[in-house]
Parts: C-alpha cells; sequence; structure tokens
C-alpha cells in the first residue's frame, strides 16, 4: 500500500499480483494508529492471475497524523492487513519533526517544534495501546530534542507520542529492532 497526500487528501493506491476468493478491501484510519475505523471499501477482483491496481482517496482526513491500514475481505470470511501508513496533517506547531534512528535496536531521539515554552507528556505506546513509558518533559521555543531508551522493550513497532496540556497530540511509529 502507498499513500501519498493530495493537497487537503490522500490518494491511497495498492496492487495484487494474483487474487484468490478475495470480496473486497476496507481501507481503514486511525488518529491513534490502533483504534481503525472503515473509510470505505473496494471490490475486488475475487480471482486474478495478473497485476491489478486500486486506488481510494480519503476525502476528508484527520487533522494530526492519519494512519491507515488496508484490509483484503474473502469470500469466506477470512481477511488479511497490510501494514500501517501514515500522513500527516499537523500544523507547524507541536509537530514531531523527527524521529531517529527508525529503526533503531536503542536511543531515539525526538526532535518538534513548539511556538511556546511548555511541559509536555512523552510516551512510548505498544501496538495494542497499552503506555509503556512516559515523562514530562519542558520544551522551550522552537527546536527541542528529548531521547527515549528502546533497550528495555522487546523488537516490535511502537508509537511515540507527544501531548500538550491541552490535549493535542502526535504521533509517530517507531520500530525496535
Amino acid at each position: 500500500m502507498r499513500q501519498k497526500k493530495n493537497r487537503n487528501k490522500v490518494d491511497i493506491k495498492w496492487s495484487t499480483a494474483s487474487e484468490l476468493n478475495s470480496d473486497f478491501y476496507s481501507v481503514t484510519r486511525s488518529d491513534n494508529g490502533v483504534d481503525f475505523l472503515s473509510i470505505g471499501t473496494k471490490p475486488a477482483a475475487g480471482f486474478s492471475n495478473s497485476l491489478l491496481n486500486y486506488s481510494f482517496t480519503d476525502e476528508n482526513p484527520l487533522k494530526g497524523l492519519n494512519y491507515y491500514q488496508l484490509i483484503e475481505y474473502d469470500m469466506d470470511g477470512q481477511t488479511q492487513s497490510s501494514g500501517i501508513v501514515t500522513v500527516n496533517f499537523l500544523g507547524e506547531e507541536n509537530m514531531i519533526a523527527q524521529l531517529f534512528p527508525n529503526p533503531s535496536a536503542d536511543i531515539v531521539s525526538l526532535y518538534f517544534n513548539s511556538s511556546s515554552a511548555g511541559s509536555y507528556r512523552l510516551m512510548l505506546i505498544d501496538i495494542s495501546g497499552n503506555e509503556l513509558y512516559s515523562a514530562q518533559v519542558a520544551a522551550m521555543p522552537g527546536e527541542n530534542k528529548f531521547t527515549i531508551s528502546l533497550l528495555p522493550y522487546p523488537d516490535a513497532q511502537y508509537f511515540v507520542r507527544l501531548s500538550d496540556s491541552s490535549g493535542l497530540s502526535s504521533s509517530v511509529p517507531i520500530i525496535k529492532k
């Protein structure tokens, strides 16, 4: 699955080399990378041995980070999910500008911009939505840097979330290898 920001919309494309017993595809979206809701469906070919291209446009992406996942439904009710991809519709204020290295086995550095001084909550969240780490951090106007150690956690996908006192938050996926 590939995604592309198209002004104030998101174009989502995927291809299949073959299909066996496929019924339809559901494009799902989440604001936190954990709780996904279907935002549309596309009929599948059912049976095919040739390359097929599909597309879907999210006409109304959420403000902030949008997480997308594709689910294929077979005619027998079985499902298969794609990986998660993201598109960022955050404003300049409080935006996570960079998280690296990603993937990482140890320390990750988070850079973000803040328009004013304030207190932020920095969290590491697992794929099930469980908060594994949390810290209150103080930010200054301009670019800020914080680090998180991934050493205590098993190899997996996580999310780094940053929230301000008003409840505005942004999350970025991170992989520990």
